[in-house]
């Protein structure tokens, strides 16, 4: 079998970092309570920078639910979103599947001053 590497193209990833509540990003919330787990924007050079929160709420379930977050975000920024997983991901966040999925996706568009 041959097959061919296309060494100029660059592969979505996340970076964990500081995300600014002001511009558009995601918002993740866990559990019955939606507790904000994760907020994610775009980053240079297809990156989506990853913000953690710590919420007293999830009590003993934090690190469950910051697991079943990372997998969502890697699941639709970095598997099915295709070549405009933002995109997609704005496109998942009305769906019946983010409605009742115990991981919830909240779209916020950013402020325009």
């Amino acid at each position: 079998m041959n097959s061919r590497v296309d060494s100029d193209r660059t592969e979505w990833r996340c970076i964990e970092g500081s995300v600014d509540p002001a511009v558009e990003h995601f918002e993740i919330m866990y559990g019955d309570e939606d507790a904000l787990i994760a907020r994610v924007s775009q980053g240079p050079d297809k990156t989506f920078v990853v913000e953690y929160e710590t919420d007293p709420t999830l009590k003993g379930d934090s690190q469950q639910a910051i697991a079943a977050v990372r997998r969502e975000i890697d699941f639709y920024l970095l598997e099915v979103g295709g070549p405009d997983p933002w995109t997609y991901a704005i496109y998942h966040c009305g769906t019946m599947a983010n409605a009742y999925s115990e991981v919830k996706w909240g779209h916020v568009p950013g402020r325009s001053y």
